[in-house]
């Protein structure tokens, strides 16, 4: 007999899967399920390539379900971190800045907060993470969903533009102090804008 215990999502769709269907179903009912088969497979294909960690944690914090994103941003596949406690899996440090918002997500209240990650290739990510309690009938919460979604490109085009921002106004000041009189606004606009096209993409031809 197949166990169907806590599994990873993929263990569970192709171990347990097939014992479920075949209780108190006749042949030509088990057949039926095929199409229910192939959209747990789909499902499956769509989580494991979303650009985000999705990954669920029960109320013991133990890993119940994860996609393999994991596996590129902490070294630990779905199958390896089945079980595990989570300050195993994402580390001591980063578990304890992200516990205030475990226990409010276990608590019943959704999360949402930004977060600074080094991955397992040594890369700093930003990343925007949500928390969102699993509360079932009587209002009992069994334990919470993850989504992390990796948002360095734009934070790091925000700091960009911080920067240059600062540097025109420290411009600016040394000017004014040297008695330098400021270039026209006219002269500053084609970098600002070949500087907002590098940004967003598009290419911009100055006459």
């Amino acid at each position: 007999a197949v166990e169907c215990g806590r599994r990873s999502t993929h263990q569970f769709l192709h171990l347990c899967g097939p014992t479920l269907a075949g209780m108190g179903e006749s042949d030509t009912a088990h057949r039926s399920r095929a199409p229910a088969d192939e959209s747990a497979r789909l499902l499956r294909t769509l989580i494991d390539n979303v650009p985000a960690m999705i990954g669920y944690w029960d109320k013991d914090l133990r890993n119940v379900h994860a996609n393999d994103a994991y596996l590129e941003w902490f070294g630990v596949s779905p199958d390896q971190m089945l079980g595990q406690h989570i300050r195993d899996v994402i580390g001591e440090d980063l578990y304890a800045k992200n516990l205030p918002y475990i226990r409010a997500a276990l608590a019943g209240a959704a999360q949402k907060f930004d977060r600074e990650i080094v991955d397992a290739s040594g890369i700093t990510r930003y990343s925007q993470a949500y928390y969102i309690p699993d509360v079932v009938e009587g209002g009992e919460v069994e334990g919470f969903f993850v989504l992390v979604v990796d948002v360095s490109e734009r934070v790091l085009a925000e700091m960009k533009r911080a920067e240059t921002h600062a540097e025109m106004a420290r411009r600016a000041t040394s000017d004014a102090g040297s008695g330098v009189a400021k270039r026209p606004l006219s002269e500053e606009r084609p970098v600002t804008a070949l500087e907002a096209a590098a940004r967003s993409g598009w290419i911009v031809v100055l006459g």
